[in-house]
């Protein structure tokens, strides 16, 4: 069974497809987007947005729908 899954690549119904996997699998889904910007697309600051995903990478099940920091 599916634990662990990044949905990563061009834009194109990656987020339809990572609500439908989240629901088949029952993985926490996180989008990246969501977690980067804030509302009015005003970007959450590096070190928090680190914390964050150092936080959902450390669990044990997951689903990512994006994208985050390059390193």
């Amino acid at each position: 069974m599916m634990q662990k899954v990044m949905l990563i690549g061009n834009g194109g119904d990656k987020t339809t497809l990572a609500y439908q996997l989240a629901a088949l699998y029952d993985l926490p889904l996180y989008e990246i987007d969501a977690l980067q910007f804030q509302p009015g697309w005003v970007a959450t600051p590096e070190a928090e947005l680190r914390q964050i995903l150092e936080q959902i990478q450390q669990s044990e099940r997951w689903l990512i729908d994006g994208f985050g920091p390059w390193d």
